[in-house]
């Protein structure tokens, strides 16, 4: 018998960070143990649309959009541009930069509504376990500033992120 145990994606809505979340998250349709709930930008509801299309599901995934602008807006509207790097280390660090660049375009109104409404959707979802994209930081945010079991997924290995961290 499934059990009403809900867990809770909170990802950005770019599908390179997205796309870990959408594996995971369908794996957890298929077993039926909890019910899926995503939390991501306006872009990434067509996705769980598609996934729950994909997935037969007895509960299927329900979407949370969180208010305000996506990474890639911040990017856009920033002098970053898109998103995209090249393969391997030195890529990698161009694009660590270009999303530093682009999360600091956040407005201030903007970023304490996105977290107010991230605030709202764990209320309203009280998941049993947050499984949270590390660079969506309104959401490492609002889950620090309350009792919640959070697990960090993320597409990148840390092998990759604790190297430019080394000594030389």
């Amino acid at each position: 018998m499934a059990s009403t145990r809900s867990v809770l994606f909170l990802t950005n809505s770019e599908l390179g960070q997205c796309n870990v979340a959408l594996a995971v998250a369908e794996e957890f349709l298929q077993r039926g143990d909890f019910h899926v709930h995503f939390a991501s930008f306006h872009s990434a509801a067509p996705l769980i649309q598609e996934l729950n299309t994909r997935v037969d599901a007895a509960h299927p995934a329900e979407f949370h959009e969180i208010r305000g602008p996506s990474m890639t807006d911040l990017a856009v509207r920033s002098t970053v541009g898109l998103l995209y790097h090249r393969p391997g280390i030195t890529g990698a660090t161009e694009g660590f930069t270009k999303v530093t660049n682009a999360m600091s375009n956040w407005k201030r109104t903007e970023y304490a509504s996105a977290y107010r409404c991230v605030l709202e959707i764990l209320e309203k979802v009280r998941p049993a376990v947050v499984v949270i994209d590390p660079i969506l930081s309104l959401g490492l945010d609002a889950c620090e500033n309350i009792t919640v079991r959070k697990v960090i997924l993320w597409p990148v290995p840390i092998k990759d992120v604790v190297v430019l961290n080394q000594p030389k």
